[in-house]
């Protein structure tokens, strides 16, 4: 939260959970997913959120979609956007082991789904100021180097 504090964003595209969903109950997950968009609404209130659903995992884990459920609702409660990308994904629901390396993480390739769907909606509502292909690449190149930092 402090990251985006720092950089004011007027938008913010949000996907928390799996790891939650592994480590804790679902209620646990819940409880602190809804603690996470409460201190963002209040640090970041001018800034529009989008809560990304979680996608989905190899073994078609039950409690994704039902913790997607849950996001998709507080999303409507806060007058967010929700961004299903689970359903872009999942196949049955599981994620296709030719999209993951592991079943959880995706390939570098199957990453432009995702990206796809963001530059989209970043453009209806930023272009032609924003270039896009060129900004979220060098987003991406800044946000691994900073994720991988963290490690």
């Amino acid at each position: 939260v402090r990251y985006a504090v720092k950089i004011s964003p007027k938008k913010l595209y949000l996907m928390t959970g799996i790891n939650s969903l592994k480590d804790y109950s679902l209620e646990e997950s819940k409880a602190q997913y809804k603690a996470l968009i409460e201190c963002i609404s209040k640090a970041l209130p001018d800034t529009q959120i989008i809560l990304e659903s979680v996608l989905p995992h190899a073994n078609g884990l039950v409690v994704i979609s039902e913790f997607n459920s849950y996001i998709q609702q507080i999303a409507e409660e806060k007058g967010f956007r929700y961004l299903d990308l689970y359903s872009l994904y999942a196949v049955d629901g599981k994620m296709p082991a030719e999209l993951t390396i592991d079943g959880l993480h995706l390939k570098p390739e199957t990453y432009n789904i995702w990206y796809e769907v963001i530059r989209a909606d970043l453009r209806k509502e930023y272009y032609p100021q924003l270039r896009t292909t060129r900004c979220m690449q060098r987003f991406a190149r800044e946000f691994l180097a900073h994720s991988e930092a963290g490690k």
